[in-house]
């Protein structure tokens, strides 16, 4: 990746960190991720936590992820895998208890803030943990700048600021959930705590689906939701050509918003062809969807950004200090090479079902709305007792799905722990049953239409960039009949790096034609201190 091929969007840097011997810049409040890239020295993928590529060790503990690292005047980095620990860190204070509610909700974004301030509006206490320090959810994350482009996440934030009855945990990460009636998590220090609720609702969204092909663990090559990611909070933007590729909605978004930057968008490379009539019908029933994904490629067309519909990217090179990326007609037709400083890849989003494995709810398994996801009923219950799944953890359906869901599940949580519901939540979840088949109808037919191959056959693709295990590794373990993803697990590592499968599962997923189910996510869902939740479960 070129030098300096980030530029910051917003203030100047006011201090420094040490970073493998040098003194760079960065700006108070930034990541370390963003002050390292601002500084040309960096590599990360996902740019949101997930993917762990961007670990490093700060102030002497190992394996932090920079990108959720604020950067401090002073701190020191250290890069690559010959670096120092250091002293060991001091066990963390266990001097911030957490409050103990009827209900924990998980993620904070439009679907769990929704539902907890309509649990709360119930009189139902209710604990909403979020791993971002605000809410909003990937999709209206709060921006590093307030400029009126997220005006309903800034309306979200403020009514849950507004709420009475909801106690917003930020900067929380959930590690395990037990049954419906235990969840475990660290707070920002690293501390546990255990909540023990009558019930919980996972509201964790979906995670970015990624597309893999020769080159993609190049330095430069991110995911397309990591690219939006740094750009919306953190304010940092590509000052060099970016190429955009893979499918759904997410792809056209970016590159009208880096244009609207003064990004120089290199090509949009989508997978998908042109809409047929399924694809236009379903858009005429959500009109407000139509005119934004019309005025998104439009905008890029106006603007002379070249598309390319029907095309996948087959190769990514390092060449100098840019990338060659080489691309051709999903059909298989004329190839071609274009040039590009970043590339940004994403096929769209897969629901996020880690927690809902963990406490061992049941999975289902529907190609039109992500792949694997939690099996609920209509109001959301999971098969296991007290534990409620809503938004896109039980099916990518878009976020105005998401928000019927919140309220569905809010009624049957009311029920379920021998509340009275109030008539009013009665009255809102009837509207909100009939706007759900809606809306679930139009996600069937566009995830249907965008759905495109995720990874190459191409046997020297990298499939787990965590332990190196490519393609021919996971085809050889298939040749000794090793198809299930947990046996491949075992056989060839994948899955078993720092990530634990977040990027690579979907890939094996699609490698396996989706026939067994991913393996069991297990506890601690996070890397933490074997004493984060007390000396006892240390084994001191």
């Amino acid at each position: 990746m070129e030098p300096g091929a980030f530029r910051r969007t917003i203030g100047k840097p006011d201090i420094e960190i040490d970073l493998d011997g040098d003194r760079i810049p960065a700006r108070t409040g930034e990541s370390v991720l963003a002050a390292m890239l601002a500084a040309g020295n960096a590599r990360a993928f996902c740019g949101v936590g997930s993917c762990y590529q961007c670990v490093a060790t700060i102030d002497g503990a190992r394996d932090k992820r920079t990108c959720r690292t604020p950067a401090r005047d002073g701190m020191q980095i250290r890069t690559g895998t010959d670096a120092e620990a250091g002293t060991r860190p001091a066990s963390p204070a266990r001097t911030h208890p957490m409050p103990e509610n009827d209900v924990v909700v998980i993620g904070a974004g439009p679907a769990g803030a929704e539902c907890a301030m309509a649990l709360a509006e119930e009189g139902v206490r209710t604990t909403l943990v979020d791993d971002n320090p605000a809410a909003g959810g990937q999709i209206w994350r709060k921006p590093a700048r307030s400029d009126g482009s997220a005006r309903r996440g800034d309306e979200l934030r403020a009514k849950l600021a507004a709420a009475g009855g909801v106690d917003h945990m930020a900067g929380c990460e959930v590690v395990d959930v037990r049954g419906g009636r235990e969840v475990w998590l660290l707070d920002s220090s690293g501390t546990g705590h255990v909540l023990s609720p009558r019930a919980v609702v996972i509201a964790t969204g979906a995670v970015e689906r990624a597309i893999a092909v020769p080159g993609w663990e190049n330095p430069g090559v991110f995911g397309l939701g990591g690219l939006q990611s740094l750009a919306k909070g953190q304010g940092l933007l590509p000052r060099v050509p970016v190429l955009l590729a893979g499918s759904g909605p997410l792809l056209y978004l970016v590159a009208s918003e880096f244009r609207a930057g003064g990004v120089q968008v290199a090509a949009v490379v989508d997978g998908a062809p042109f809409p047929g009539a399924g694809p236009i019908l379903s858009l005429v029933r959500a009109p407000s969807l139509a005119c934004r994904a019309a005025s998104f490629e439009l905008r890029l067309r106006r603007a002379g950004v070249p598309i390319f519909r029907s095309h996948r990217v087959v190769e990514i090179s390092a060449r100098g200090e840019g990338l060659e990326v080489l691309i051709e007609s999903s059909g298989g037709g004329t190839a071609s090479k274009l040039a590009a400083g970043i590339v940004g890849l994403g096929g769209g989003l897969r629901p996020n079902i880690e927690l809902a494995q963990v406490a061992g709810a049941e999975i289902g398994f529907d190609p039109a709305l992500g792949g694997w996801h939690a099996a609920c009923d209509r109001a959301g219950r999971t098969s296991v007792r007290h534990l409620y799944a809503i938004g896109e953890a039980r099916g990518v359906r878009g976020v105005e799905a998401a928000g019927c869901d919140a309220v569905i599940a809010a009624l049957a949580v009311v029920q379920d722990i021998g509340r009275r519901a109030s008539a009013k939540l009665q009255d809102s979840v009837g509207r909100a049953q009939r706007r759900r088949v809606r809306y679930e109808r139009v996600a069937r037919a566009l995830g249907t239409w965008s759905a495109m191959p995720a990874i190459s056959a191409d046997k020297r693709t990298i499939v787990c960039r965590c332990e190196d295990v490519a393609r021919c590794d996971i085809d050889a373990a298939a040749a000794l009949d090793l198809s299930d993803p947990a046996a491949v697990k075992l056989a060839t590592r994948a899955g078993m790096g720092l990530c634990q499968g977040r990027v690579c599962a979907g890939l094996i997923d699609e490698i396996a034609n989706g026939t067994h189910p991913p393996p069991r996510a297990r506890f601690p869902l996070r890397p933490c201190r074997a004493d984060a939740f007390g000396p006892e479960l240390a084994g001191d």
